[in-house]
């Protein structure tokens, strides 16, 4: 550009009357000074990303155990985008055959996925039947798609999980004991309580522990301000008035599909002596923070040896770091193992079996699917046998009608800032998009469906989390009770280690009653909540409950207990309100950096147009 003005005819000219393209040309070089680091910075993630983008595909990951199968018999090609659509077609085909068809047919899956979604879930609730059959045909689908690889042996998963292929397990079962006392106490450590309606970031070095009158007046708040339904509440509260029998869980075992998840109960239960019988993978390190939990509780361990590396080694003369090299399990290379090995683990007691596992895109629906087959395996085999999952909020979930009315009011009644009305205004209607209760469906005049999709997660997360809620409803109909409520959006590492979903979170309390949880609070009400459900017979968990057999379809399971953090109550769906979230929270973490750019912007403009500026007055 600076070669082009010096070479443009009567350029000292136009130097000395600034002229209107010196000025682009000094704004364009200036624009560097601020933006030049950021475009560096994403310059060295691109390549970073392609460069790891190449030396995966140079080593790709084995295809071993569970995998996604062919889609494309000329090239090899295995897409995920073709088997995830093709599993919701399959699930709606035969109930309604159009919304099959438009499914398939659908061109931008990636983010086209969402109202199919939509539409999948509230033809399940037109009718038990439909729940039923819908549900059955996803899982059928999936298991008929998806391969099972054992060397070069390659056959449909349906038939790896049948006993006849792989009948047996290499395991051994150990057992460690915890020799800390049993607590009864039902405790939440919640440093929030101060902060409501401000961010949630306020809180986290509050170490303030909620129990007796001080957690039921805290849930009683909760409940006030729509941060949780009451039903949820009402269950934390039975369990705190029965602590003494119901958190009393030496005789209880529970199953967890990855122990050791970020969101999973596994503290919770060893806390009050349960004993957990642990499925992970099979790295040391998993198992040494495994066996040093156990160690500081009143729980039990239960967990699988691989026999053949003892090499003749007896357990009890194995240390700690010894045993951990040698144990656990590989949920997806070692699925018919692992739930041939549960069927004998304490065969005459009562198991919860519980899939927290997760891992990011298409492996998810891996997990998921791999847990599924475990735990019908179980279903099957254990008539007595308890299912537990964790709902997350960004679903489509059955609410209550009271959560309808609320978020209704809480649009009407502006529950947000003034300028979100005003920016939404002037893009139009873009930026937060409908209202959270337009975009909810009533069924059959009975049953309301959230729109809770966070579209960003993809249809991988999608799918996962709906096959879980498949099983759900197909378990619940057979008569086995089913603890899987809606959990709140939570500040785990892992979500906060994005730098743009710390941003919306840190923003989201403007919209209320939204409210992020801290990982300590959120383990501690859904272990209280799995507690109750697998607990309290009269619990709308239990198909044989009084409230249960009142159900008009078996979705209604999930809207009661539901610790949502304010997204089935809130004036715009969580999918919206990320945007306006985070950019209240960059404005608010970064004034001074914000009142530059801006007073830069404005004069800037002003000398552009014009070629006049107060500070520039000297020219």
């Amino acid at each position: 550009l600076l070669q082009m003005y010096t070479a443009y005819e009567g350029g000292v000219r136009f130097v000395n009357n600034t002229s209107l393209f010196l000025r682009l040309v000094t704004v364009h070089h200036l624009v560097y000074v601020p933006l030049g680091p950021f475009m560096v910075l994403n310059m060295w993630r691109n390549k970073n990303r392609a460069y790891k983008k190449r030396a995966q595909a140079a080593n790709p990951r084995p295809l071993s155990g569970l995998i996604w199968p062919v889609t494309d018999s000329k090239s090899g090609a295995r897409s995920t985008t073709k088997t995830n659509k093709a599993i919701w077609a399959a699930s709606m085909q035969g109930v309604d055959d159009t919304l099959s068809r438009k499914c398939g047919k659908e061109r931008n899956w990636r983010f086209g996925y969402g109202a199919h979604v939509m539409n999948n879930v509230v033809l399940s609730c037109t009718s038990k039947e439909n729940a039923l059959t819908v549900a059955q045909n996803g899982l059928d689908s999936a298991y008929s798609l998806f391969e099972f690889k054992r060397g070069d042996k390659v056959v449909s998963f349906e038939q790896a999980m049948n006993k006849s292929i792989f009948a047996d397990h290499p395991y051994v079962t150990h057992v460690i004991k915890g020799k800390q006392a049993l607590s009864t106490e039902l405790r939440v450590p919640y440093g929030g309580g101060k902060y409501q309606a401000q961010p949630y970031y306020l809180g986290e070095r509050d170490d303030t522990v909620l129990s007796g009158l001080a957690l039921r007046e805290q849930l009683t708040k909760w409940v006030q301000y729509g941060t949780i339904e009451e039903s949820a509440a009402d269950a934390i509260a039975l369990v705190d008035t029965n602590r003494t029998q119901w958190l009393d869980l030496r005789q209880r075992y529970f199953v967890l599909l990855g122990a050791t998840s970020a969101m999973g109960p596994l503290f919770f239960l060893l806390e009050h002596g349960a004993n957990v019988i642990a499925v992970d993978l099979d790295r040391d390190f998993i198992w040494k923070k495994l066996f040093n939990a156990v160690r500081n509780s009143a729980g039990s361990l239960i967990f699988p040896v691989k026999k053949d590396a003892l090499n003749g080694r007896e357990l009890s003369a194995l240390s700690d770091d010894e045993l951990a090299k040698i144990s656990g399990s590989n949920l997806l290379s070692d699925t018919p193992e692992i739930a041939n090995w549960l069927e004998t683990v304490q065969p005459k007691q009562a198991l919860t079996v519980g899939n927290y596992t997760y891992l990011d895109g298409a492996l998810h629906v891996q997990l998921s699917l791999a847990c599924d087959a475990i735990i019908n395996r179980l279903c099957e085999t254990r008539k007595n046998t308890k299912i537990a999952f964790l709902c997350t909020p960004t679903d489509n979930h059955v609410v209550t009608k009271a959560a309808y009315e609320a978020a209704k009011d809480a649009y009407v009644q502006s529950q947000y800032p003034l300028w979100v009305k005003w920016l939404n205004a002037l893009s139009c209607n873009q930026l937060v998009g409908q209202a959270n209760y337009q975009g909810m469906r009533c069924v059959n005049d009975a049953l309301y469906v959230i729109d809770g999709i966070a579209v960003a997660q993809g249809p991988n997360y999608a799918l996962a989390k709906r096959m879980q809620h498949w099983r759900a409803v197909i378990a619940f109909n057979s008569g086995h009770v089913v603890s899987s409520n809606v959990a709140p959006s939570t500040a785990t590492e892992s979500v906060v280690h994005n730098a743009q979903f710390a941003a919306a979170y840190g923003g989201m309390h403007l919209f209320k009653p939204m409210e992020v949880m801290y990982q300590r609070t959120s383990l501690a009400v859904m272990g209280a909540l799995l507690v109750h459900d697998t607990t309290n017979t009269d619990a709308p968990a239990n198909p044989k409950s009084k409230i249960a057999k009142q159900f008009v379809n078996p979705f209604q399971l999930f809207s009661y207990g539901s610790f949502h953090g304010g997204v089935q109550r809130c004036s715009f769906k969580i999918n919206n309100i990320g945007v306006p979230s985070a950019l209240s929270f960059y404005i608010k973490t970064y004034k001074v950096q914000v009142v530059i750019a801006l007073s830069s912007f404005m004069y800037g403009t002003k000398w552009l147009c014009t070629g006049k500026a107060s500070f520039l007055a000297s020219y």
